[in-house]
């Protein structure tokens, strides 16, 4: 709540700065510190360079009364997450989460599910809004200066989140998913503090070690699950510093006992002869499009004869495949 309060009033205040001199270059949070000794700023990232939607200095500090794992991500919050540490190192560590999304968004591999890791050190602010005696900083004429309470500028954070890289899933009952790990999405931006053991649990009763010695060991774990449902998976590290932190993630798996028709089929697709810019995307694209023909039981040859076409409709994530 406080981390919301600051922004907010950071936003507020850097606003009714810039309206008095529309002449001046619109203010930003590193202008309004200037006057601050950044000696202990060692990370590069300052969370409060962007809106913490992912609400990082949380994410790893929340508290359960049982044993359950309450901080949970899943690829749409792997994707905040490293875009907001992204943004609030003005873009010099770690990568966007769409130079990511280039390594496994076209991944035409139905079963396999890749996991992508992020342990990183960052900083906010040791300013509270609704009392500027606590804490480290107060506001004055628009500039952060310390408030003389011998409190440091900055706070050290550490987020660790790890979350399979696909929210769905669907294969076939019997058929083995495939967990690939390897270190295009192990991204790290931390001192003293780099993961050297990971162990796994995808949702079963078995654990894996994926990381021993800070070498990876284990880039591939298949698991076969009895039935369909959200799945929960738990990931420990332990870190080079001897410290440790457990973390959850959730993907959703449909097991179906399709077997494919009696008859014969054949598989195709389309691609846009005119390519397409969505609105925000760098490079245009061509529409591409898979389709399959069911040909009628006991076919011998691939003949249309009164066809029936059914068109899939929005999809985003492409659950649905074929």
């Amino acid at each position: 709540m406080k981390q919301i309060l600051l922004m907010a009033f950071l936003m507020l205040s850097l606003q009714s700065a810039f309206a008095q001199t529309h002449d001046e270059p619109e203010p930003n949070i590193d202008s309004m510190l200037v006057n601050i000794d950044k000696s202990n700023f060692t990370s590069g990232i300052l969370y409060e360079r962007v809106f913490p939607w992912a609400h990082l200095d949380l994410f790893q500090n929340k508290e359960s009364k049982t044993d359950t794992i309450v901080n949970i991500a899943d690829t749409d919050y792997f994707e905040q997450a490293l875009l907001e540490l992204y943004q609030a190192s003005n873009e010099q560590k770690l990568m966007s989460h769409k130079s990511l999304r280039k390594l496994y968004a076209s991944e035409d591999l139905l079963d396999v599910v890749d996991v992508g890791v992020i342990n990183a050190s960052f900083h906010t602010l040791n300013y509270n809004p609704e009392n500027d005696k606590l804490g480290g900083l107060r506001i004055v004429d628009g500039l952060f200066e310390e408030n003389g309470s011998g409190e440091p500028a900055f706070l050290a954070k550490h987020a660790f989140i790890a979350s399979p890289l696909k929210k769905y899933v669907k294969t076939k009952n019997g058929q083995p998913i495939v967990f690939r790990f390897n270190s295009n999405f192990m991204l790290q931006d931390t001192a003293g503090k780099n993961i050297v053991g990971l162990t796994a649990n995808f949702g079963t009763s078995s654990e894996y070690v994926l990381m021993e010695n800070g070498i990876i060991v284990k880039e591939q774990t298949e698991i076969v699950y009895a039935n369909s449902g959200p799945k929960k998976l738990s990931f420990k590290a332990t870190f080079s510093d001897g410290s440790s932190s457990t973390t959850g993630a959730a993907m959703l798996v449909t097991l179906t006992s399709y077997q494919g028709s009696s008859g014969l089929m054949e598989d195709g697709s389309v691609d846009a002869d005119i390519p397409y810019q969505g609105l925000g995307e760098q490079n245009s694209f061509d529409g591409h499009i898979e389709y399959r023909i069911f040909y009628h039981n006991g076919a011998t040859e691939k003949k249309l004869m009164k066809p029936i076409v059914i068109i899939d409709g929005f999809d985003p994530d492409d659950r649905r495949k074929i």
